[in-house]
């Protein structure tokens, strides 16, 4: 649990400037601002509170002898810290770039294809259904319930069969369909 705390701590340190120079704390700013004192200050608050509050919740978790409060503990540590974000973004929004008045738009057809085409997205496929093939040409071996093997070689078809591959197709194709292009 002191991994995951220190992990998280470390991770929400780094977060402020991981975007877009131009972006703090989820609010577009001008590039003047974010490179200013005051922007430098209110990040240097959040990651007061970031450290504070994991030294705080660290302590405790130490004290506590029960591993369930210890759990709890994560959650308000996570909790504190998207207090501190929020806080944040209420510091920074009044400083926020104006909206531009002229907004710009592809005209250009989407390209609908699979990133990488059949052949890639069919790899996964090619695994599962050599995996599916092996354990029913081999099920004798497998099975020791006294189950009968057709009716076992037909539950592992259609497991394989209407599975995880329909589920990956599907969310690959969704994406590639109907996600917002970005500019």
């Amino acid at each position: 649990m002191l991994l995951v705390v220190a992990v998280n701590a470390l991770m929400f340190h780094a977060l402020p400037r991981l975007s877009r120079p131009d972006i703090l704390f989820s609010v577009t700013v001008p590039g003047a601002f974010a490179s200013s004192g005051e922007a430098a200050a209110v990040v240097r608050r959040y990651r007061t509170v970031v450290w504070l509050s994991t030294l705080v919740l660290v302590s405790v978790m130490m004290a506590s002898p029960a591993r369930d409060g210890r759990a709890a503990v994560v959650g308000m540590h996570i909790a504190a810290i998207f207090g501190a974000w929020a806080w944040a973004n209420r510091r920074v929004r009044p400083h926020a770039a104006p909206e531009p008045a002229v907004r710009v738009a592809t005209l250009a057809p989407r390209d609908t294809h699979l990133p990488g085409g059949a052949l890639f997205a069919a790899g996964p496929l090619v695994i599962l259904a050599a995996a599916a093939l092996f354990l029913w040409l081999n099920w004798e071996l497998i099975s020791t319930h006294g189950s009968t093997p057709s009716a076992s070689r037909r539950n592992a078809a259609a497991i394989v069969r209407d599975g995880t591959p329909a589920a990956r197709s599907s969310a690959v194709t969704s994406l590639s369909r109907r996600s917002r292009r970005s500019a």
